[in-house]
């Protein structure tokens, strides 16, 4: 599972995902603001090891 979160410089959150699975996926709109700051946030139950991929789209 992961978690996108996108804020600006001062960490004033503009939006974030809710968590994804592999599979789902979200449409928002990104901020025009130049000095954009993205966080990802993953999450892994233990157990055997995993692998998740994000991939950003411009629609």
């Amino acid at each position: 599972m992961a978690t996108l979160a996108v804020n600006s410089k001062s960490f004033k959150r503009y939006g974030a995902t809710t968590k994804l699975a592999p599979g789902s996926s979200v449409a928002f709109t990104w901020p025009s603001d130049p000095a954009t700051v993205t966080e990802i946030f993953v999450d892994k139950p233990a157990g055997a090891a995993a692998n998740i991929r994000l991939e950003l789209v411009k629609a």
